[in-house]
């Protein structure tokens, strides 16, 4: 009987478990660092916070429309080769950025760094996958999401510390060191793989997605300035249609694609990654919006606003472990539905706040999300991981990668445009702004719940498992 997974030892197993999880690590504390420092890093370059959130943006854009292509790399020349240069190249992206004597060039060498990112970003999935048996990989995989919150748990708290005492630039001087660490584990741990005898890599299909991607962003970021029915705004809207259909076909014909169309006939995958798209674009609003409210509207510091934005990232730790625990034995449908709903919930009670709220109601909130997002997230990632073939595992968590960065940065492009300026407004006028970005983060995460109802009937892993098969697609 084959099996679809590389045999080791339990305890390499939870070693390798160690090395995938550093590069989880760095690149989610990362991205909740430069949340908590944006507005320090807005007045250190004298940009608006519009412009500023260009920083959170270009890593999405960079991250979305890389991942698909590491993804196929993977594929081709094996995870562990593209893992571990991940972590050079995001270390080299972190010293540049730190030295950088512009905003525009703090923009491009922010590129550099996030190209690490995707590198690491398309490969951690499809490691645990290839790793671990049917019968632990819903458990691995909730591990590795509890690692996602321990990053974003100790970002902002990093983020907060760092900008308030040694300046914002150092932010992202504080990568360096995870970054060598996880290096030198990941080369020394992870398996070793034959490179695959194909080589192709679909360079047409790589270029129109990015293409896509970027007139899709540039087109809702420019809907602050010129109006959501200028010319600019739909002309790029509408470049961005005719992009993605033309890569869609490219995809189709290719005999070596980027994406594997045919995954997504699989509903389970598809609904899969549509609910987590719509969360994502939810949670990054609320990510970029609570820092900004916390030093604009309550006038705390930025230390203050890295403990507010950790506390998520913290309950969802808690979360995380336990959903995908029960995955593996209950399936995948109800825990992520539910999530959703606990996240729209927490999401939209924080567009209610304003000037004279209290932190205590805040904090609360927080937990809330925490909860919501801890539930949703394991299940889902079980559910793509678990409906693809082996060989197209780096694939499969390359889309797990572009569905989080593109909702992310979707949710970021449209929050941009509701962001208040630095000066000129009251608290009260500020809270405004906030709470109609809320609003819409709020809705984004109702449709995900919607979605993620639809995706399938809760079959039960535990079955599959004791039947033995390689599959472990979810009906």
């Amino acid at each position: 009987m084959s099996q679809d997974y590389v045999p080791m030892s339990r305890g390499r197993l939870w070693l390798v478990q160690i090395g995938v999880g550093l590069g989880v690590v760095l690149t989610t504390s990362d991205s909740g660092s430069i949340n908590v420092a944006l507005y320090r890093l807005a007045q250190t370059f004298e940009v608006s916070t519009s412009t500023a959130s260009w920083l959170v943006l270009i890593g999405f854009l960079t991250i979305t429309s890389t991942l698909l292509i590491f993804g196929r790399l993977s594929d081709i020349l094996g995870n562990k080769r593209v893992f571990t240069g991940g972590f050079l190249v995001f270390g080299a992206g972190s010293i540049l950025c730190t030295l950088a004597p512009s905003f525009p060039l703090l923009l491009l060498f922010r590129g550099i760094q996030t190209l690490g990112a995707s590198m690491l970003s398309a490969n951690s999935s499809a490691i645990l996958t290839e790793c671990f048996p049917v019968h632990q990989r819903g458990t691995a995989l909730g591990i590795n999401s509890t690692l996602v919150g321990a990053g974003y748990f100790i970002g902002p708290i990093i983020g907060g510390f760092v900008s308030a005492t040694l300046g914002p630039r150092y932010v992202f001087l504080s990568n360096v060191p995870l970054g060598l660490i996880g290096f030198i584990v990941a080369t020394i741990i992870l398996p070793s793989q034959r490179p695959s005898r194909s080589y192709s890599v679909d360079i047409a299909g790589a270029l129109l997605f990015a293409f896509s991607v970027t007139c899709l962003l540039l087109g809702l970021n420019q809907a602050k300035s010129s109006g959501w029915a200028s010319i600019d705004v739909l002309a790029y809207l509408a470049v961005f249609v005719a992009a993605l259909g033309v890569f869609l076909l490219v995809e189709r014909r290719s005999k070596e694609p980027m994406v594997d169309l045919s995954l997504f006939s699989t509903r389970l995958f598809s609904l899969s990654l549509l609910s987590a798209f719509f969360i994502f674009m939810g949670t990054s609003l609320s990510d970029l919006v609570v820092p900004l409210f916390v030093q604009q509207v309550l006038l705390l510091g930025p230390a203050t606003a890295g403990m507010l934005a950790s506390i998520v990232p913290l309950v969802r730790m808690f979360f995380s472990s336990l959903s995908g625990w029960l995955s593996d034995r209950t399936g995948t449908r109800i825990l992520a539905t539910a999530g959703a709903l606990v996240v729209g919930l927490g999401i939209l009670g924080l567009s209610r706040l304003d000037e004279t709220s209290d932190l205590w109601h805040l904090m609360a909130l927080l937990v809330v999300i925490g909860v919501g997002s801890g539930l949703f997230f394991s299940p889902n990632m079980s559910a793509i991981m678990g409906s693809v073939p082996r060989g197209r595992l780096g694939m499969a968590s390359s889309a797990i990668g572009a569905r989080r960065n593109l909702g992310q940065s979707v949710g970021v492009a449209v929050g941009a445009t509701l962001l208040p300026p630095l000066t000129g407004l009251t608290p009260a006028e500020m809270a405004g702004s906030f709470q109609a970005a809320l609003a819409f983060g709020s809705l984004a995460v109702a449709l995900s719940a919607v979605v993620a109802a639809l995706s399938g009937s809760a079959a039960v892993v535990r079955q599959r498992a004791r039947t033995a098969k390689p599959q472990v697609g979810l009906d």
